[in-house]
């Protein structure tokens, strides 16, 4: 809803858009950042986005710091306990593994940074 009928879309609305999505996951399932979902993921690279932008990166630089602020989060969520979403029934022995939501979010990422890069050649 944040693009409304945009068929391109600037920075600040990808911003916007994955700002609007947290807010929807923080709503729906009860989480936050520290939980071990998506969240941990999609916070940080949302947040890089906005610095890249505000420092006057281009597209290509921004999204290759968020494709390696996505895989730094993603794997950093193997420290975490699950508290939230279908792991938090593991509990403790979530400890460990990778968020499977995080992980997913930081292949997107990549792969949207993939394709940027072999469409720039």
């Amino acid at each position: 809803m944040s693009a409304g009928s945009a068929q391109e879309l600037t920075g600040a609305q990808v911003v916007e858009m994955l700002r609007a999505a947290v807010e929807g996951i923080k709503a729906r399932g009860q989480a936050d950042v520290g939980d071990k979902t998506v969240l941990d993921v999609l916070v940080p690279i949302t947040d890089r986005l906005e610095q890249e932008l505000q420092a006057g990166s281009d597209p290509g630089t921004a999204v290759a710091a968020m494709a390696t602020t996505a895989r730094e989060a993603a794997e950093a969520t193997k420290d975490m306990v699950a508290k939230r979403g279908r792991a938090a029934y593991t509990g403790e022995r979530s400890r460990g593994s990778v968020d499977a939501g995080a992980m997913g979010v930081a292949v997107i990422v990549e792969r949207i940074h993939q394709a940027q890069d072999q469409g720039a050649a």
